[in-house]
């Protein structure tokens, strides 16, 4: 009886934090108040607490601006804890802004929708420029969908473009950062359980976080590599590269023990384990 009512309490918690803070956030957004990030900041501290997330972090988040924070992807739940510790907006795909909840929220805290069609890669470019020029930081998940959390999947170039943009004689900063959840009730968990945290493919929503919810804990290891300047690339590709090596060696560390280095040696050790 009590596994049973212990994910019901903390879904009623979920609610009622999302219910009590959502439209605040909203209310705040409408007159243009700055405090609408503290509010959702302390309302993703909640529910990291509601879903008690074990956050282990290596290094920290850079603070130079403009600054494009890029990361890998595999849960809803890498909102929460990059939101928490980062504590900027996201670049998102334009679906998610027809989301309920999710789609408000970032809405809400002016995270940028972007339409993943090429013939939109310029618009993209734009609003995404137009909030480095005004001082910003952004949080890239430049796989361009969520995987299944055993591998970093390839990076999308295109995202890179703006690298070779003029940012109004800024200097843009790019930092690498991985997240991967290792441990279910701090227990170290194997390549079968990962789809609890990972959201991805046809999953629903509802069932997925009611799984999440029954676990006591959840460790998610965050390793902030350090920033390196937009300049040093000769390209958007060696850009996309140098950030997906970095992820993907850190994510094959927290996952296996060992630093992969070259990501295409990840991928045939983690195919050939199938």
């Amino acid at each position: 009886m009590q596994n049973d009512f212990f994910p019901v309490i903390r879904a009623v918690l979920v609610v009622l934090v999302i219910t009590a803070l959502l439209p605040i956030i909203g209310i705040l957004h409408a007159f243009g108040s700055p405090w609408k990030f503290k509010v959702h900041e302390l309302m993703c501290w909640l529910l990291i607490h509601i879903i008690n997330i074990k956050i282990k972090v290596k290094g920290q988040a850079a603070q130079e601006i403009p600054m494009l924070y890029v990361s890998n992807h595999s849960s809803y739940l890498d909102i929460l804890v990059l939101w928490h510790l980062i504590k900027k907006p996201f670049v998102a795909k334009q679906e998610v802004n027809d989301w309920p909840v999710f789609g408000w929220s970032a809405r809400f805290v002016d995270c940028i929708f972007i339409d993943r069609s090429v013939s939109k890669t310029e618009a993209n470019i734009e609003k995404i420029k137009k909030h480095f020029i005004q001082g910003g930081g952004l949080t890239l998940f430049a796989e361009g969908t969520t995987s299944n959390g055993n591998r970093v999947l390839p990076f999308k170039s295109s995202m890179f473009t703006l690298l070779e943009h003029d940012l109004g004689g800024k200097k843009l900063m790019l930092q690498p950062v991985s997240i991967v959840y290792t441990r279910i009730n701090n227990i170290p968990i194997g390549i079968h359980q990962r789809p609890y945290f990972a959201w991805y493919g046809e999953m629903s929503l509802v069932p997925h976080l009611w799984q999440l919810l029954k676990f006591y804990s959840v460790t998610a290891e965050v390793e902030f590599y350090p920033a390196i300047a937009a300049s040093d690339f000769k390209s958007r590709k060696d850009a996309a590269d140098y950030c997906h090596e970095k992820i993907s060696g850190s994510v094959a560390h927290a996952l296996t023990g060992r630093r992969v280095d070259n990501p295409m040696v990840q991928k045939e050790n983690h195919e050939s384990s199938q």
